[in-house]
């Protein structure tokens, strides 16, 4: 899975001209390039970042030193964390993408698991609240097993699994 973080960016001097002197920058990348190829100079010194591909929230006027931190950090993500960094940053597990960023593996995930009866049944399976002998196994309601357990914790679907804070 390719970790990238692209944005936008233009000029805004020309931007209120009517014009479009902007370019797309892959992150991490030195702000004097992007000065230098959007035509900023000391008298059209001021950008904007009119567009984004990230799975966060970007605004008109981040902090591009900050972003190109953020994007210096990517590889330390792993795949399904980054995967899933969308509904990982708005579930309220993580505070902000820098605190996804620092501290990423502050979630237990387990793969697979995307709807209430898969989690009741990977909770059984795997002893988490109870030893189930495997003869009752089969009578317990697995569905409303694992919605009792998502209710009662922080615990969330996404894309590709379950996580829960860990």
């Amino acid at each position: 899975m390719e970790k990238e973080i692209s944005i936008f960016v233009e000029n805004l001097a020309q931007r209120n001209a009517g014009n479009t002197k902007g370019a797309w920058f892959t992150l991490p990348v030195p702000f004097n390039t992007i000065a230098r190829k959007i035509g900023l100079s000391e008298t059209e010194e001021e950008w904007i970042i009119t567009d984004y591909e990230a799975p966060f929230d970007i605004g008109e006027y981040d902090n591009i030193n900050k972003l190109n931190r953020i994007a210096a950090e990517l590889d330390n993500i792993p795949d399904y964390l980054w995967e899933n960094a969308r509904d990982l940053l708005s579930s309220g597990i993580y505070e902000s993408i820098e605190d996804f960023v620092n501290d990423p593996e502050r979630v237990i995930y387990l793969p697979n698991i995307l709807e209430d009866n898969d989690l009741g049944s990977y909770l059984v399976e795997h002893n988490a609240w109870y030893d189930v002998p495997d003869n009752l196994a089969s009578y317990i309601n697995t569905r409303k097993f694992g919605q009792d357990y998502r209710f009662s914790t922080d615990g969330f679907f996404a894309k590709t699994g379950f996580f829960i804070s860990a």
